[in-house]
């Protein structure tokens, strides 16, 4: 009797680790790409706002807020110019889980018609292993980071 593994055996072998490791590649990005896409909702909102002030010649609210396991963003249009979120006045959101903000701001940032806002702002967010971090500067300069956690 001989010792060892048939050609058809190891072919079955390896196809079944092959299928072992595309399964397990998924689950290794999920958190990645979890992460990745509320990174993008926020930088999303935040160049809207700019973008519907300098469009609409209008002041727009940015604010961010956690509540219970979620966090909230969003942005408004400002009509009366009070730097407060308003009943009537537009208003665009997005509930974002997983992740807390590191950072807080009591009142909102004003984007105006000219693109500049009213303060800078230093956002940071989190997750188990990702952080990001978004900057708006006084001239209304978006920038953002993604890093893994060390």
């Amino acid at each position: 009797m001989k010792k060892g593994f048939t050609l058809v055996e190891a072919l079955v072998l390896i196809i079944i680790m092959g299928l072992m490791v595309a399964m397990a590649v998924p689950l290794i990005n999920n958190e990645q790409l979890r992460f990745s896409s509320v990174m993008n909702n926020l930088i999303m909102l935040v160049k809207d706002a700019k973008q519907n002030a300098i469009t609409k010649g209008e002041w727009y609210g940015f604010m961010y807020e956690t509540r219970n396991d979620s966090c909230i963003a969003y942005f408004f249009e400002d009509a009366n110019r009070n730097r407060t979120y308003d009943a009537g006045e537009t208003k665009v959101e997005r509930y974002l889980r997983g992740v807390t903000f590191s950072t807080s701001i009591s009142e909102p940032i004003i984007f105006f018609p000219d693109g500049t806002v009213s303060e800078a702002l230093d956002l940071v967010v989190e997750s188990q292993t990702y952080e990001g971090e978004i900057w708006v500067l006084l001239s209304g300069f978006i920038n953002y980071e993604v890093r893994r956690k060390s």
